[in-house]
């Protein structure tokens, strides 16, 4: 597949909320519902063209973002990952393309009364991250950068293969957490540790390990 063929699958799943958002833009209503409480009633609004601007940073931005880092690492580590980094570069699209038609609809309806769908749609984020993990070569913009993997690269590759681990199994917990609990108090509750939990870990590792070295 060459590089423009490659690059329209991408903006082929960019384009996506965009379409969706234009059969509804009519519908919205003049301040659109953007944050949600925990009881999934709006207290957050901005202006439609606020809101257009606001997903069309969201999309581009992280396409332009995911496009020039391997031109600013200098180790060209990045490069090194070939169609691995293509690969994940399609993945983040089509979540975030995806998250955004998802906030689309809860801000068509006017509350956020199925928190789960987004709970859920963020543990398929963390198996994916996690199952990619250990494809990432030592770099300042991807992966675990802690100071103990980024001083040994012994140490980034043991974090990346233990902790891409921990996020498949963290998000593989969090999307059986968004199917199964009831209580969004709970349901929020028990995002946060998990995301503790994801962090915490791999980086408990790395210096641990890194001390076990030296």
């Amino acid at each position: 597949m060459n590089k423009y063929l490659k690059e329209s699958v991408i903006w082929t799943v960019m384009a996506v909320p965009f379409v969706y958002l234009s059969t509804v833009w009519s519908s919205l209503p003049a301040n659109v519902p953007t944050h949600f409480g925990i009881d999934g009633v709006a207290n957050g609004w901005m202006s439609k063209p606020v809101f257009l601007c606001f997903v069309v940073g969201l999309i581009v931005g992280l396409y332009l973002l995911f496009l020039v880092m391997p031109k600013l690492d200098t180790k060209k580590k990045i490069e090194q990952m070939g169609e691995k980094y293509y690969h994940l570069r399609v993945t983040f699209a089509v979540f975030f393309s995806v998250i955004s038609c998802v906030n689309i609809f809860f801000a068509l309806e006017g509350s956020l009364d199925k928190p789960r769908i987004l709970v859920g749609l963020i543990g398929v984020l963390y198996t994916i991250i996690g199952n990619y993990s250990q494809a990432i070569r030592p770099n300042y913009f991807l992966g675990f950068r802690t100071p103990w993997t980024l001083e040994s690269e012994a140490v980034w590759k043991s974090t990346h293969l233990f902790g891409g681990r921990v996020w498949v199994l963290g998000g593989i917990i969090t999307m059986l957490w968004a199917l199964l609990v009831k209580s969004n108090q709970i349901l929020y509750f028990g995002l946060m540790v998990i995301i503790a939990i994801l962090v915490i870990i791999p980086t408990l590792h790395s210096y641990l390990l890194y001390k076990k070295t030296k």
